[in-house]
């Protein structure tokens, strides 16, 4: 069906101010999509039938991009809505498959999240198989911005010079719109008192990690060895804060295209996405173009996992509402997404964890070579 961009005020049921910055976010979702002949890969918006949900932020440019540096613009002229900009990438020299590597995407819309049943574009080989991912269900996430790239070593570099040991203020790194979702004053303690504490748990599991004491080759690889406060300690000092479950799953399957894999329904290769053989080592961020998700964004399966704001709980144990889902209370095990650099196949099947619906649960103060994150922010309200 054809599809028409409307109003938001017309179409969305929000505050004044949040449908402010949900067209902005639009506009500038349409502007980068744009082509030089002014043509658009944009999903134009809402059918014109009164029950359609919220727009999506559209396809994914045909060159992978999509991106944009913080607060940055994209040379068309329309309007942005601000993103908070951090200190990571302040000087940082350090680039990104040549670009910054601070980029971030700016989308949100509705979907179903989790895995569907029989017919459904994300079923991967028996309805039975992984009830955690069920049931499918329909969530709204608001517009935000995620990081094109995981965080490097660069970045990081930046959060452990500076860092003295301070942890972040009570409800630092908070959802805007998820009330508990900041950092709490009982997990000061799951932090490194000193910076060369930090250092020394950086360096996990017999030399596997991506950090050395010194600039090296490589600080375009994404930090890894980093634990779940940790992750969530930099987000907030970088004036970000970790996704959702929500939100890495609609940036992961497409919105409402319901990809089975960031990239489509093609089965994983070395192509594709960084997994086990492939090389089976931890690579520099943005290496695997061709697997790039809807909106551009690099290596959302394989690589390195990724850290999620939520505790790991079954949907179907859960309550949680429909816009802006985050379980923030039920559960200690917190959920990794996306699989990594030793995802395998397992008796026999593809390689199930590179799924974009695929969870993992994680004891939040454990760290691995397999484990890293990138960073979610909210666009300001006026």
């Amino acid at each position: 069906m054809e599809r028409v961009l409307q109003s938001a005020a017309e179409k969305v049921l929000l505050t004044q101010t949040k449908a402010a910055w949900l067209v902005l976010a639009l506009l500038a979702t349409t502007a980068e999509a744009c082509g030089s002949d002014g043509s658009s890969s944009l999903d134009p918006g809402p059918d014109a039938d009164a029950g359609s949900p919220p727009v999506d932020g559209g396809s994914q440019p045909a060159d992978g991009g999509g991106g944009r540096g913080n607060g940055g613009s994209a040379g068309t002229g329309a309007a942005e809505p601000e993103v908070p900009a951090g200190p990571s990438c302040a000087g940082l020299a350090s680039t990104c498959q040549g670009e910054s590597c601070c980029m971030n995407v700016i989308t949100g819309g509705t979907f179903l999240m989790g895995q569907g049943g029989a017919n459904s574009s994300d079923l991967y080989l028996d309805p039975d198989l992984f009830p955690e991912e069920r049931p499918e269900h329909e969530v709204t996430v608001d517009p935000f911005a995620l990081d094109k790239y995981e965080v490097t070593v660069g970045r990081f570099r930046k959060f452990v010079d500076a860092y003295d040991g301070t942890p972040p203020a009570p409800d630092a790194g908070a959802h805007p719109a998820i009330d508990g979702s900041g950092w709490r004053s009982e997990w000061d303690v799951e932090l490194a008192g000193t910076r060369t504490e930090f250092i020394d748990r950086l360096k996990c599991y017999g030399g596997r990690e991506t950090w050395t004491d010194e600039v090296g080759t490589d600080e375009d690889k994404p930090i890894n060895c980093v634990n779940w406060y940790e992750a969530f300690a930099f987000c907030a000092w970088d004036a970000g804060r970790l996704p959702t479950e929500a939100e890495w799953e609609y940036a992961a399957a497409g919105g409402s295209e319901n990809r089975l894999y960031p990239w489509g329904s093609e089965a994983p290769t070395c192509e594709l996405a960084n997994w086990y053989g492939c090389p089976a080592i931890v690579d520099f961020v943005g290496s695997y173009p061709a697997g790039n998700g809807r909106w551009g964004h690099a290596d959302l399966t394989g690589n390195v996992a990724e850290w999620t704001l939520d505790l790991y709980y079954g949907y179907g144990n859960l309550s949680l509402p429909h816009d802006n889902p985050a379980n923030v209370t039920e559960g200690s095990a917190r959920v990794l997404r996306g699989g990594s650099f030793d995802t395998r196949i397992i008796e026999g099947m593809d390689a199930n964890g590179l799924r974009s619906t695929s969870r993992a649960s994680r004891t939040p103060d454990l760290p691995d070579p397999e484990y890293g994150f990138r960073c979610a922010r909210s666009p300001a309200s006026e």
